[in-house]
């Protein structure tokens, strides 16, 4: 037995001169395990408990399982005395090979020779084993400690305890790198990075500003350092009508919500007409013509509909808002027209009477139109009663349609607008 163990010290030795590795060996490493043993064996044999050793050389073909070959041996006082020598294979379950202490679960076979000092019956068993044990890392080397029950067919089991080096040796194996970013998953803080990706040292890919959005999807690679970006790595600017386009760059700040706009934030204008495209009701009129505030061509007459007015008064009944703003938004973007604010009214009553109410009504109109910053200098208020009917005053109908105001533009012709009546 002693010759075993002067062996052993030799094979370890000339392992450990080839060059040693890290203790927690990587998948492809090959390392060697000498351990000191206390071996109980079976009580049937009658042997005393005794010191043992054990030599193992293995190699680690995954990261989660080794396969070693192992020689055991002890000696053992008894009635009568025995010597025990094994030759076996081992499989081994580790589990996080990466921290300090790795735990694992082993399973062997093998061959087991009991030599007896007093008569020349030995025996030859096979044998089982199961255990478990832990690695512990001290740097170049580790530190392993296990326990397994022996099994031999037919002649009992023992129990083992064992302690002693694991010893990683020969060419380092290349660390396992599963996101092949070249960085081994042992440091790679980013497993999972896009192939082709470059990386940090930490194997995450790079941010050159440190805003915490990596290159590739860094639409502003050069944010001040400490600013607050959003998923594209850009600073968060405020953007107080939500278009998208922050008010720093935002020339129209207050556009509606969910309307389309331009790079600078002001709704879209396809024909170029001053007039957005979604207010406009004529979004082909062609380059350089006056339109109203509905964007389309402007006229020289424009009729007001939708304004009422109270009966036998000249006060303008609610619902006319939207059209005199209409009217508003045309004078107030062209100041150049001279407008006559012409009242009309039906054959109802008196003539001098309904020539004074359309009169009235007109003027009412008018200081709407001032009292909302158009220049009073450019209009004028005229009523004129019944005297020019566009419908027949015997229907109702008719009569309904007589009762208007139309904004005239006096100067039409010298402006080059067409002259014709629209609503």
């Amino acid at each position: 037995m002693q010759s075993f163990a002067r062996a052993a010290i030799l094979v370890i030795a000339g392992l450990s001169a080839t060059g040693l590795t890290e203790a927690k060996e990587q998948e492809g490493q090959n390392y060697v395990v000498p351990m000191a043993t206390g071996v109980s064996p079976d009580d049937d044999f009658f042997l005393d408990d005794e010191f043992g050793f054990h030599l193992g050389v293995g190699r680690a073909v995954s990261d989660a399982w080794n396969v070693e070959l192992n020689i055991t041996g002890s000696d053992h006082d008894g009635f009568p005395d025995a010597d025990y020598l094994g030759f076996g294979v081992d499989a081994l379950r580790v589990w996080y090979r990466d921290r300090r202490i790795s735990p694992f679960l082993l399973l062997g076979a093998g061959h087991l020779e009991l030599d007896f000092d007093t008569t020349d019956d030995d025996q030859q068993s096979l044998m089982g084993s199961v255990g478990a044990g832990f690695l512990t890392d001290l740097g170049p080397l580790a530190l392993r400690t296990e326990l397994r029950l022996r099994g031999l067919f037919g002649n009992g089991n023992d129990v083992i305890a064992g302690i002693g080096l694991h010893i990683p040796f020969g060419a380092e194996a290349a660390p396992s790198d599963s996101d092949g970013d070249g960085v081994p998953d042992e440091r790679d803080r980013c497993p999972d990075t896009p192939a082709g990706t470059p990386v940090d040292d930490r194997g995450c890919e790079r941010d050159s500003d440190g805003d915490g959005v990596p290159d590739s999807r860094d639409k502003c690679p050069d944010s001040e350092r400490g600013a607050e970006v959003n998923d594209e790595g850009c600073e968060d600017e405020a953007d107080s009508d939500g278009d998208g386009v922050p008010d720093s760059r935002d020339r129209c700040p207050d556009t509606p919500a969910g309307a389309e706009v331009s790079d600078d934030g002001c709704e879209l204008d396809s024909d170029g007409d001053g007039v957005v495209d979604s207010q406009d009701e004529c979004p082909d009129t062609p380059s350089g013509v006056r339109v109203d505030a509905n964007g389309c061509e402007l006229t020289a007459e424009i009729r007001l509909r939708d304004v009422h007015f109270a009966f036998d008064s000249a006060e303008i009944l609610p619902g006319a808002e939207r059209v005199l703003e209409n009217a508003v938004k045309t004078l107030r973007r062209y100041p150049d027209l001279e407008v006559e604010i012409a009242g009309h009214t039906d054959n109802a009553g008196a003539e001098e009477y309904n020539l004074d109410l359309s009169q009235r009504r007109a003027e009412s109109v008018r200081q709407y139109l001032v009292d909302n910053d158009v220049d009073d200098g450019n209009l004028t208020a005229r009523g004129y009663g019944e005297s020019k009917p566009i419908e027949d005053n015997d229907t109702e109908e008719g009569r309904e349609e007589n009762r208007r105001v139309v904004l005239r533009i006096l100067n039409a012709e010298e402006l080059n607008i067409e002259v014709e009546q629209v609503e």
